[in-house]
């Protein structure tokens, strides 16, 4: 039994299946919702971002809030939303580290095997460090 999901999202197509799925289990369990989205980028960015997102990716946030809402509501689950600015994995697995996650729930985004080696990818980064379950949605 699961007492703590978080749903680690992009915006791609894959995350969003992911983020269904997380709150299907949510809902079986009966538990709320975790929801991250980390944004690339280093400390500079991190200012740039934040300063940046009260203005030019306010629609865009309100979009992805909206769906989260709507997912949320077919459910039945109560949810809440962390936005983190670094490197993707590693803020994923620092938010679980931190919240005692126990299942951490991503999108894989089909990377072929020349892909893998060379860029890597994040949900494989997640499975080889995390400290809990993950559930990787294709």
């Amino acid at each position: 039994m699961y007492n703590k999901i978080l749903a680690a999202v992009d915006g791609s197509k894959q995350a969003k299946e992911a983020l269904q799925k997380a709150f299907s289990i949510a809902s079986c369990y009966r538990i709320p919702l975790q929801i991250l989205h980390v944004k690339e980028g280093d400390d500079k960015t991190k200012t740039a971002w934040h300063k940046r997102s009260n203005l030019n990716k306010l629609e865009d946030r309100q979009e992805f809030l909206r769906e989260i809402d709507i997912m949320a509501a077919k459910y039945n689950i109560t949810h809440k939303v962390h936005f983190r600015v670094g490197n993707p994995a590693e803020e994923i697995i620092r938010h679980a580290n931190e919240n005692d996650i126990e299942l951490i729930v991503v999108g894989s985004r089909g990377f072929n095997r020349f892909q893998k080696v060379v860029l890597g990818s994040v949900s494989s980064k997640i499975i080889e460090k995390a400290s809990c379950s993950v559930l990787v949605v294709k």
